[in-house]
């Protein structure tokens, strides 16, 4: 996707010799953009689900960590 995105003007300019209805670039256009942006919207929800739990594993097994170094120091 980030390729698409950094060739954007690339590809557009490849298809303007191309295609002479300026419909179809407006929409070319508007989905080389939407497309990615779409994606990323999706990754990072599925990232806020994946690694809710994770978090909260993690400041417990701090806690733990310190705890225990804690302990050792007595």
């Amino acid at each position: 996707m980030a390729a698409i995105l950094l060739f954007s003007n690339a590809i557009i300019g490849f298809f303007e010799s191309y295609i002479d209805n300026g419909n179809t670039l407006e929409w070319l256009k508007v989905n080389i953009w939407i497309n990615p942006l779409l994606w990323l919207i999706g990754i990072a929800i599925h990232a806020l689900f994946v690694f809710k739990y994770k978090v909260i594993f993690i400041d417990k097994w701090e806690k733990n960590q310190v705890d225990e170094f804690m302990n050792k120091k007595k």
